[in-house]
């Protein structure tokens, strides 16, 4: 599976609790919205906050939000290709 698939697999995990958590909370009704228009779905900032409380563990490792909405604790590795394929970089 590529690396690029695997990030993928994580955001698709956070978004659907945060989905089934929010279904469980209240009743969820959805309507067709235009990407070019300016009205906005109205659970949008429920499901960010659902979104933020979500921990879990996908294929790239654990998945976690502050309560500003970014990424808590995570950690990457820095790789360098060479002709045998990735190679972790030590520092």
């Amino acid at each position: 599976m590529k690396r690029g698939v695997n990030r993928e697999q994580g955001a698709v995990l956070v978004v659907a609790a945060a989905l089934a958590a929010l279904d469980q909370a209240q009743v969820v009704h959805t309507r067709p919205l235009s990407c070019a228009g300016s009205n906005t779905w109205h659970h949008g900032n429920s499901l960010l906050n659902y979104m933020k409380l979500v921990t879990l563990t996908g294929l790239t490792g654990r998945v976690s939000f502050n309560q500003q909405g970014k990424r808590a604790d995570l950690s990457m590795d820095v790789v360098e290709l060479q002709q045998s394929g990735l190679q972790k970089v030590v520092f």
